[in-house]
């Protein structure tokens, strides 16, 4: 996925699953991304926020999580899996 700009969100409630695929600016519903130094992913969005919640209601609407995802094999797009029984760590 190398390190997009914009990010296209897909969710699978059926099995608990999110998929970011990159994506342009000009994109309906397009997500910006920022990386930090370590090449970590972050994104800022009460909208992805509550799309999760949609998902997975044992996340909290205020508080701010990280977790890790899969690279697909043609790297176009990053898996995570939201089930409960991979909730991340809360983050303060």
């Amino acid at each position: 996925m190398n390190k997009p700009d914009y990010i296209h969100l897909l969710i699978n409630p059926d099995n608990c699953t999110i998929a970011l695929c990159k994506c342009k600016k000009e994109n309906k519903d397009s997500i910006k991304v920022n990386w930090n130094s370590h090449r970590e992913m972050e994104i800022y969005s009460k909208a992805l926020l509550n799309k999760i919640l949609m998902v997975n209601s044992f996340f909290e609407n205020d508080n701010s999580y990280s977790f890790e995802g899969m690279v697909s094999d043609n790297k176009e797009m990053v898996l995570f899996d939201i089930s409960k029984k991979n909730l991340p760590q809360r983050r303060e």
